[in-house]
Order: structure tokens, then C-alpha cells, then sequence
């Protein structure tokens, strides 16, 4: 909030051919002088003043759920063994996870349930992404998810439906509870397989690219699906 705030006095509420200083943004905000400087710093750098480390973890099973030499014919998650020089985990970790010690993050994995171990030598992935388990993990992860979704209606506001971008829903009301049931199980498992079949395609399609950074405009781009339950409304 405090970065918004600081943002919106910054870029909206300048006096006109006057440079915005940092003692007027503190006037506009309530906020120090001192800790406007350094959020106003941290904002025109591009850096989130409260952005959580990255998550080695998650990169390690995002890694297992792309790279070919952990996937089988059928791009599915394969089980491997701890050690070895190709396709185990001790090359995922090494590859995937900077400096961290395999054993520390299959310590991490086992904690948060992503893993199992089929026996003493050979691991296998049974989630399908990382999983949150505090509750900054849980904001920092959610947030994004928002900030997409939200960028996305406030596009689709601004621009003509040819130029929209996808956004898609489905309502039904009046279900019974064991049919939501069922939905939500067969929506999870289908919206895991097409979210999975994106990832991989996106994946090899931009590995196969030869192209030169400073040439070309690079942008980042994803797509999100989600699942709703509610109590019917009048207006239903």
C-alpha cells in the first residue's frame, strides 16, 4: 500500500513544470520523507520493496516438470534416482537451484509434501507446481495472480474486442453439492493437464528461438485459469 501510494503521488499528483520532491510526496501520503525516498528509489529501479526471495524449491520442481531429461515420451514428471551424472536429482538441484545443497532442498520438498520417496535411491513428484505454505509465500504468490487478472479487465476495458485479450468464464447455478464435487475434481485435473501442455509448448518454442536481446523487444506473457464456488444470489 505504501508503494501505491507513493506511486499514484509520484506520477498523478505533480504540480505542472515543477520536478515532484519527495517532501511533497510525503505530504500527500502521511508518509516520512526519509522512507519516501527510498520506496520512490525502489519503484524508478524497478525492485518491489517487499518481493520475497526466490524460491529455490520452486524452481527445482518447475524444472522437473519442463526439462525433457526429467519428463517421459508423455511429458509427464518421471521418477528419478537421488544420484547420478544425468537425469537425477542431484543434476535437477545442481541445474535448477544455484548454490543450495541437494539435500537441503529435497529436505524442503518432502516438508511441503511435493515429493515422496519410492525407495531409498529414487524420488517422485507428486504436486504439480510449488505449493505456499507460509503466509508470505501465500500474499506474495496471490498478489501476482491478481495484478495479472486485474491488468487483464483493465486492457480489455481500454482497447476494441478485436484487440481483447482471452478471458473466458463458465456459471452454472442451481448444482447440487456432490456434482460441485465431482467439478472440482475433473476442472483441477483437466486445468492441470492444458496448464502443463502450455508450459512445455512455450518451453521448447522458446528454447528453439535464436534471437539477440538488444534487437528485440522482449516482453513476458502467461495465462491463468482459476475456480470459483459460491452461494447462489438473487440475481442468479
Amino acid at each position: 500500500m505504501k508503494q501505491l501510494y507513493v506511486d499514484v503521488a509520484n506520477k498523478d499528483y505533480s504540480i505542472e513544470a515543477r520536478k515532484q520532491t519527495d517532501s511533497r510526496i510525503a505530504i500527500l501520503t502521511g508518509l516520512c520523507r526519509k522512507e519516501v525516498h527510498k520506496i520512490k528509489n525502489n519503484l524508478e529501479n524497478e525492485f518491489n520493496t517487499y518481493k520475497a526471495p526466490i524460491n529455490r524449491a520452486n524452481r527445482v520442481i518447475l524444472g522437473w516438470l519442463k526439462d525433457s531429461e526429467f519428463l517421459s515420451l508423455q511429458n509427464k514428471p518421471m521418477i528419478i534416482p537421488l544420484r547420478g551424472e544425468s537425469g537425477s536429482f542431484e543434476v535437477l538441484v545442481k541445474r535448477y537451484s544455484g548454490d543450495i545443497t541437494s539435500r537441503a532442498i529435497l529436505d524442503e520438498l518432502i516438508r511441503i509434501g511435493a515429493v515422496e520417496k519410492v525407495n531409498n535411491n529414487e524420488l517422485q513428484l507428486i504436486t504439480e507446481g510449488y505449493i505456499p505454505k507460509t503466509e508470505e509465500e501465500k500474499i506474495n504468490v496471490m498478489a501476482k495472480c491478481v495484478r495479472d487478472q486485474i491488468k487483464t479487465i483493465d486492457f480489455n476495458l481500454s482497447h476494441p474486442p478485436y484487440e481483447a485479450r482471452f478471458q473466458r468464464q463458465i456459471r452454472f447455478v442451481d448444482l447440487p453439492e456432490e456434482l460441485i464435487k465431482e467439478f472440482k475434481e475433473y476442472s483441477k485435473e483437466r486445468s492441470i493437464e492444458f496448464v502443463m501442455e502450455l508450459n512445455i509448448w512455450l518451453k521448447n518454442k522458446k528454447e528453439n528461438l535464436d534471437i539477440d536481446a538488444h534487437k528485440v523487444k522482449l516482453l513476458k506473457a502467461g495465462f491463468g485459469l482459476y475456480y470459483f464456488e459460491e452461494e447462489n444470489e438473487a440475481e442468479d
